[in-house]
């Protein structure tokens, strides 16, 4: 739901039927507006899914489509989050179609630019009240293959590079404790395993470009390399191969989540605290990024819209014996 400048570009196109003489009456002299502008020259209302008939030989080439300065407005009254995207860029470019030799011709050139902001209704504390959650300029560029090379029908594969500056915001105006301030499994790791990340932010400001690699095709979006988002108390990598299907409510991804150095001494402190040295070392050997680092492997599973989470790496292994506490606080985590 939602308003954009796109709207013009997808309304009927007018008449082009050739009136005659008697079916034109005298009108008297009047001012002529000037045409409004369109910033596009070519919008496409449909596509067909299967070839048409007697086309097989088709062909086409264009060099450029373009669509620039567009301001688009979604709300989801699911979700309850209003999306905004502002001086959006898609410039599509060297598109070369020939049905008979898809072998050879079945490419395009594709650019992608823009601003978004998103707000959305979180509970931070015991109040649940509209928090913004992202704030981010990107930039991409790929390639497309429009055409399906087996069925020659109309089902584009991409690859897209897309890059998220420096600076971009996600989330980072909720703590974890916010988050989960009714969650008793939360509460029972800090109280009986010392584990208190109560302070950490989730999310916040990026403090390094992000690179994404990806593939799209059928709706599902596959990482083709490792993806690092790094905030100012972890950093987060999603793992390449893991993938989603908004259109399937599923995925499967697969995350590293390493908390900055405070956070980690802060949370071994805590162990300490509780279980000992020997066990804090122990602890640190199963939850570890590879690096010597503490480290913590999460797998996510199923809906996109209620995910679930389960331990991956060494930790994975034993994952019955921390049953029970925890899966609730991963899930508050990731979810935000």
């Amino acid at each position: 739901e939602g308003v954009s400048q796109l709207a013009e570009l997808f309304q009927p196109p007018p008449s082009t039927a050739v009136p005659t003489a008697a079916d034109v009456a005298p009108v008297a002299a009047t001012k002529t507006e000037p045409a409004k502008e369109v910033s596009a020259a070519v919008a496409l209302a449909g596509v067909a899914t299967a070839e048409p008939e007697g086309v097989s030989g088709m062909s086409y080439r264009v060099e450029e489509v373009l669509l620039q300065g567009v301001k688009v407005h979604l709300r989801n009254r699911q979700s309850k989050t209003v999306n905004d995207i502002d001086r959006l860029r898609l410039r599509i470019s060297d598109v070369d179609v020939a049905l008979a030799d898809l072998a050879a011709h079945n490419r395009a050139k594709i650019e992608i630019s823009g601003q978004v902001t998103s707000t959305g209704r979180a509970r931070v504390g015991e109040v649940i009240k509209d928090v913004p959650v992202a704030n981010f300029a990107f930039s991409g560029q790929g390639e497309v293959k429009p055409y399906d090379l087996a069925t020659k029908t109309l089902n584009p594969e991409a690859t897209l590079i897309a890059r998220l500056d420096k600076g971009s915001i996600f989330g980072g105006t909720t703590t974890v404790g916010q988050a989960a301030a009714k969650d008793k499994t939360f509460q029972q790791m800090k109280k009986n395993f010392g584990i208190d990340v109560s302070d950490v932010v989730l999310g916040g400001a990026l403090q390094e470009e992000v690179v994404i690699d990806v593939n799209l095709k059928n709706s599902r979006v596959t990482f083709a390399k490792d993806t690092r988002l790094s905030f100012p108390d972890y950093v987060v990598t999603l793992r390449q191969g893991s993938w989603l299907n908004a259109a399937q409510d599923d995925h499967e991804s697969h995350l590293l989540l390493v908390p900055s150095e405070p956070v980690a001494n802060k949370i071994m402190e805590g162990v300490k605290s509780k279980m000992g040295d020997g066990l804090s070392a122990t602890a640190l050997g199963i939850f570890n990024d590879g690096k010597g680092k503490l480290g913590f492997d999460i797998i996510s599973t199923e809906k996109l819209s209620k995910p679930k989470f389960k331990l991956g790496g060494q930790a994975g292994q034993i994952e019955q014996l921390f049953k029970g506490f925890g899966g609730g606080l991963l899930k508050g985590l990731l979810n935000q």
